[in-house]
């Protein structure tokens, strides 16, 4: 078990179910003779065999996939543009969110400009990564590199820390032997000043160039201005003035930043749970008091889960033939997927149909945006009928996919959505895909996913508003984070099951 390197926690939860495919098909291939065909979205030929497969149509539905465009052998500026242009126009939110295409082109053509006659490789790169992340859409992605991440924010000052529901700014992990613990900083410490500057400030003007995708909303911002205000170039230091719980003297120091292997992000406070390459994306189990629980990781087939439909389907027919309770579908950190399976999924939790969403899309024809009927996407019940009541767990990390699950679950029967924030406010349709040279790929949404009456269903506006808030909010308090980390236990899932308790006959 691990926790995924955070640059591409999220990617790679979305992703895997591609990559897994690779194997699943070449084995398959070897018994059963095959042809070729190239995975949507990768440059992976692959043998097809000749016997039947799981449905994989998301992966080459034309309505979503654009088609890779590869601007990879003009030069810098070149490619840039011709990106610009393409993002600019196909780009489904841009009066949504106001984009200012022109402003940053601009910004971007000149560092670009700069990179190029320098001959300067990393210049270059974080010129486009800007440019990606001064979008605020968390289906705005581009290849990571690892190198300048570990140069940019490689380096821990030893602690991690938490914005508490009285406004206070606490480290609620503080690492053994690492500079803030060598300064004096004990569990639970009140963080004052960072930089010479109040805590507040610092953390307003906190960059989230290397979040692991671009935070959609105003909460996920400040979520990930928190996780990475406290890192930074390995050597680099920072003063920080803090109180220790319970004293009324504060404390100054100087810190160091030093390599933790970035253990200050792997351990998230209220998503312990992990998942290896080799597990199923569909983990589920009977609690204690004849509770199910499913945690659902992403919506997408792996090496050991080509059928996950069939999963999820063996997961509900567990809890009814049990009289379960009720259930609690967690989706914490859920990475998307594929939209038509997450429908599946619904379809045990309606009785009749329920629209799932409905996409538009850029149409050159008309050079205006159209609902186009093969991407309309319906929920269709399915058997057994879960009728208990339903707990789900959200986080800022829940996103696309599993934001289109959230959306349709909450409000119905017997259903609350439990969490400490709302999702990330990123349920665009994607499929747009661009390489640049330096073997950099950028990729982007290119439809809008709507409701029935044409409005636009969870993204974020201009204002940072979206994503799905849970109805029952858990307030976050010092109490809270203390039985977490002195329990190790899944303090949230508790307060999942306490909310199933009130709701369930």
């Amino acid at each position: 078990m691990y926790r995924k390197e955070p640059e591409v926690r999220t990617i790679r939860r979305a992703f895997l179910a591609v990559f897994s495919l690779v194997a699943v098909v070449g084995v398959a291939a070897l018994v059963s003779g095959c042809t070729t065909a190239r995975i949507p979205l990768t440059k992976i030929d692959v043998p097809v065999p000749n016997i039947p497969m799981p449905d994989f149509s998301f992966l080459t539905n034309p309505i979503f996939h654009r088609g890779s465009e590869n601007l990879g052998n003009l030069d810098w500026g070149q490619a840039f543009a011709a990106m610009h242009q393409r993002i600019a126009v196909e780009y489904p939110f841009t009066e949504w969110r106001g984009v200012d295409w022109d402003a940053l082109s601009s910004t971007a053509k000149e560092e670009i400009s700069r990179a190029q006659k320098h001959d300067d490789t990393s210049a270059y790169y974080l010129a486009v990564r800007k440019y990606v992340y001064s979008i605020p859409d968390g289906n705005m992605r581009i290849s990571p590199d690892k190198a300048l991440r570990n140069a940019a924010i490689g380096g821990s000052y030893g602690l991690a820390i938490s914005e508490l529901e009285d406004g206070r700014v606490v480290a609620h992990m503080v690492l053994a032997d690492a500079p803030a613990a060598r300064a004096g900083m004990c569990w639970g410490a009140e963080i004052i000043e960072w930089k010479g500057r109040p805590i507040k400030e610092a953390l307003a003007d906190a960059s989230v160039l290397w979040a692991d995708i671009p935070p959609a909303t105003a909460e996920g911002r400040r979520v990930w201005q928190r996780r990475l205000l406290v890192r930074a170039p390995i050597g680099e230091k920072a003063r920080v003035t803090f109180k220790n719980e319970g004293e009324e003297k504060t404390l100054s120091s100087t810190l160091p930043a030093e390599d933790d292997h970035y253990q200050t992000l792997k351990d998230i406070p209220f998503d312990p749970e992990t998942m290896s390459t080799l597990e199923s994306p569909i983990q589920w189990r009977l609690l204690p008091g004849n509770f199910g629980y499913m945690r659902i990781f992403f919506e997408g087939p792996t090496w050991n889960t080509p059928y996950p439909a069939l999963v999820f389907k063996k997961a509900i027919e567990g809890f009814v033939e049990r009289s379960s309770k009720g259930m609690v579908l967690d989706l914490r950190g859920n990475g998307g997927g594929d939209d038509k399976l997450a429908a599946k999924f619904l379809g045990y939790f309606v009785e009749e149909p329920v629209l799932y969403r409905d996409a538009a899309f850029y149409a050159p024809e008309s050079k205006t945006f159209a609902v186009q009927p093969e991407a309309h996407i319906m929920v269709e019940p399915a058997t057994p009928f879960f009728s208990a009541p339903l707990v789900v767990l959200i986080d800022s990390d829940t996103v696309n996919a599993g934001e289109g699950l959230a959306r349709v679950l909450q409000g119905r029967p017997n259903v609350k959505l439990v969490g400490i924030s709302g999702t990330h406010g990123s349920f665009g349709a994607v499929g747009g895909d661009i390489n640049l040279p330096q073997d950099i790929t950028l990729s982007y949404p290119v439809g809008r996913s709507l409701d029935a009456q044409g409005a636009i269903l969870v993204d974020s506006n201009a204002q940072g508003v979206g994503g799905i808030a849970p109805d029952v909010r858990v307030p976050l308090t010092l109490d809270l984070l203390r039985a977490r980390f002195d329990s190790g236990k899944d303090i949230l899932l508790n307060e999942a099951l306490k909310v199933l308790a009130q709701i369930a006959p």
